[in-house]
């Protein structure tokens, strides 16, 4: 059962799944690169967004970007540091993962143009979420405590709203991206 010949023909019989796998997998190794160079960037642009909502709903909203190394934003009682691993970097990167492992398994039912319009789309709608998720944890320190944000909201939301988006996402792009005529 085990030995080189059976690790041989095991491999022989599945180096197209192999490859692609390996394909994939320094797709997304180059995706994490590329967003974490640029984090920063991201981390900034989120800020200012939270900050803008924070001063309409609550008023004297705080932004400092005065950090090279990260943005501050938030209101008395509760202001917040925007880490790399908050700034929606992995959302970003899980959603990439996602759209085109979901992509390559309907290869051949999906319309290449119209999946890359519907990636970009997504791609925006997954940062408006990381917004909403940051001003939600924050409301949620401005309004009860920084503790419940910071212990519950901030643990609980980033998930519950990432697998809410993809699901509702991909159910609304993915009878529009098919071909017609093909069922995946």
């Amino acid at each position: 059962l085990v030995g080189w010949y059976n690790l041989g023909k095991t491999l022989q019989a599945f180096k197209k799944e192999l490859l692609l796998s390996t394909l994939f997998l320094g797709f997304v190794a180059f995706l994490w690169q590329v967003f974490y160079t640029h984090w920063l960037y991201l981390g900034t642009f989120t800020a200012t967004l939270v900050a803008r909502l924070l001063d309409l709903s609550f008023g004297s909203a705080v932004l400092d970007l005065s950090n090279p190394e990260f943005p501050i934003v938030g209101r008395q009682p509760f202001i917040a540091i925007i880490y790399p691993e908050c700034s929606g970097i992995q959302s970003l990167l899980l959603f990439s993962a996602l759209f085109f492992l979901a992509w390559a398994t309907d290869f051949s039912a999906i319309d290449r143009r119209k999946a890359l319009a519907a990636y970009a789309l997504g791609m925006l709608g997954m940062f408006l979420v990381t917004v909403a998720r940051i001003y939600l944890i924050i409301a949620a320190g401005i309004l009860f405590s920084v503790d419940f944000a910071v212990q519950f909201v901030h643990s609980a939301i980033s998930l519950l709203l990432f697998i809410l988006y993809f699901a509702f996402y991909w159910r609304l792009a993915f009878r529009r991206i098919q071909v017609r005529g093909k069922a995946p």
